[in-house]
């Protein structure tokens, strides 16, 4: 997967920084009141996964800086249309963004800060693509010994089963 890093300014839909190829990842940086958009080309029907890693990065802020990052995600279309929104998954504080495209054409995907803070150490990874991604695995675990278990895996863009 091709990786590559934001480049300033690129805080508005007319400054998005172009993305290659799908799947790639991202690396960047939120300053106060900073957003970062990137803009990228997507097919009618792709099932398009977007991971970010920000707490994940730097879980705590050092002492007697308050706050952290808590990024969020957004994908627009053209027109500027929400299509999908994330904050968090599940019970971890970082974003994943799950969207079908609904129609062949240029879309963006813009982070920031939930209330606008940023800094030097708001950093973040965003892996975007039609990535394979679980949401649930079953069952959680299984008796030693020698009978087979079936483990049952659900998410987004796995593998068929036979």
């Amino acid at each position: 997967m091709r990786e590559i890093k934001e480049s300033e300014p690129n805080d508005k839909p007319a400054k998005a920084n172009p993305l290659p190829a799908l799947p790639v990842t991202v690396n960047g940086q939120i300053m106060p009141g900073d957003v970062d958009v990137f803009e990228f080309s997507a097919r009618k029907g792709q099932r398009l996964v977007a991971a970010a890693a920000a707490r994940a990065l730097i879980p705590v802020s050092g002492r007697c800086r308050a706050g952290w990052f808590q990024a969020t995600l957004s994908l627009s279309d053209a027109s500027g249309r929400e299509i999908a929104y994330d904050d968090d998954y599940k019970f971890n504080p970082d974003p994943v963004l799950f969207c079908e495209i609904p129609t062949n054409g240029t879309y963006r995907l813009a982070i920031r800060d939930s209330i606008g803070r940023g800094r030097e150490d708001f950093v973040y990874r965003i892996r975007i693509g039609e990535l394979p991604f679980i949401t649930s695995v079953f069952p959680l675990g299984a008796r030693r010994g020698d009978t087979p278990v079936t483990v049952t895996l659900t998410g987004c863009n796995l593998p068929a089963t036979p």
